[in-house]
C-alpha cells in the first residue's frame, strides 16, 4: 500500500493526513452533534464515493486501487466502521453484532431524541440532506468492502420507513436498498 497511501483519502483514513478543510479523522470523529449536523463537507472524506459529490467539488473520489486497499486492509475497514459508528449515534441508531457474522443495526438508547434530526423535513417539498447522506454511507460500506453492514443498515432503514411513511419517502428505501447492493 505504499504507493497508495499518497492518496489524499487513505492518509486521512490512517490518520496520516487531513481532508480538504485541513482535519484529521479523530477530529472529524470527536464532532459533536451540532457539528455533524452543520459541517457538510465531512460526509465526503468519512464516506467517499467514486461519484463526484454535487454538493462539495472539492470532495475525494475513489478509485479501483484505493478500493483495493479499503477491502485489503483491515485498519481501514476498522476506521470505516468507526466512522459509522459516529454516524449511526448521530442518527439514534447502533451497530450490533459481530460484523464477520450477520451484523445488525437498530434503534439505540438515543433514537427518540434523535429521529428528528433526519426524519423530520425543514419545508414542503424539500429533501432531508440527511437521507442523502444515508444513501452515500450505505453506498461506501458497500463498495469498500463492508457489504453485509450496507445490507444491515439498508434493512434497519426499510424498517424505520415502515413506521414513518410520511416522513421517509418510499422512493428513498429504493436508493437505500440499490446502494446497498439488495
Amino acid at each position: 500500500m505504499s504507493d497508495q497511501k499518497r492518496q489524499p483519502i487513505l492518509l486521512f483514513y490512517l490518520g496520516e493526513g487531513t481532508d480538504g478543510a485541513g482535519r484529521t479523522i479523530a477530529q472529524v470523529w470527536a464532532f459533536d452533534y451540532e457539528k455533524l449536523e452543520s459541517v457538510h463537507d465531512h460526509i465526503q472524506w468519512l464516506f467517499p464515493s467514486a461519484k463526484p459529490s454535487q454538493f462539495n467539488k472539492e470532495a475525494p473520489l475513489l478509485d479501483a486501487e484505493t478500493i483495493a486497499a479499503f477491502k485489503e486492509t483491515p485498519k481501514l475497514k476498522r476506521r470505516l466502521l468507526k466512522s459509522l459508528r459516529v454516524m449511526l449515534d448521530f442518527y439514534g441508531l447502533a451497530l450490533q453484532g459481530r460484523i464477520d457474522r450477520k451484523p445488525v443495526v437498530a434503534k439505540a438508547c438515543n433514537y427518540a431524541e434523535r429521529r428528528a434530526n433526519w426524519q423530520d423535513v425543514p419545508k414542503p417539498g424539500y429533501i432531508n440532506h440527511n437521507l442523502l447522506r444515508l444513501t452515500r454511507i450505505i453506498e461506501a460500506l458497500n463498495v469498500l468492502g463492508v457489504s453485509k453492514v450496507a445490507q444491515a443498515l439498508a434493512l434497519a432503514l426499510a424498517e424505520i420507513q415502515k413506521d414513518v411513511p410520511e416522513k421517509i419517502p418510499a422512493r428513498t428505501v429504493a436508493f437505500w436498498n440499490q446502494a446497498a447492493g439488495l
